[in-house]
């Protein structure tokens, strides 16, 4: 069931919900307990690697803001301290253990789906933004009218 954007915001944090602050620190401890390591584009190597998988799937590099591969995540420096991007890869490394990578589409869009059904679950406890839940819904939207995950291409 959707989240109503009208329900989260500075209003909600104001009464004692998740602060931004707190969301990013959870994600961030998070991952450590579960021995992921986030790791930026300011590193030459990830940003080859971010670029390159972009430009595999038809995409503008600045478009893909971060990817999981196994136990790593790669995020733009831009979007380091983004809840909802780190938080979604955080998603999607659990949804990848025991899998093989890269290999069903189906597979993927299922994984994609459900990470957006997850964020939005949490939206509060993750302190998610009316803008990112708008955003998020309007991805499953998406994802649901054409079947499948896929970017918008360049």
């Amino acid at each position: 069931m959707p989240v109503d954007p009208g329900q989260i915001g500075p209003q909600s944090f104001a009464n004692g919900a998740v602060t931004r602050e707190q969301a990013l620190a959870e994600v961030r401890a998070d991952a450590a307990r579960d021995g992921i390591e986030i790791m930026t584009d300011a590193d030459p190597e990830v940003k080859r690697y971010m670029d390159d998988a972009a430009r595999r799937e038809g995409i503008d590099p600045d478009a893909l803001h971060a990817l999981t591969l196994g136990d790593m995540i790669f995020v733009r420096e831009a979007r380091q301290d983004d809840v909802r991007v780190l938080r979604e890869e955080l998603i999607h490394t659990a949804q990848q253990r025991g899998m093989e990578i890269g290999v069903d589409t189906d597979r993927r869009t299922s994984s994609e789906l459900d990470a957006r059904e997850e964020l939005l679950k949490n939206a509060e406890r993750w302190a998610l933004t009316p803008e990112e839940i708008n955003e998020i819904q309007q991805e499953i939207i998406e994802m649901k009218s054409r079947g499948k995950y896929g970017w918008q291409r360049v």
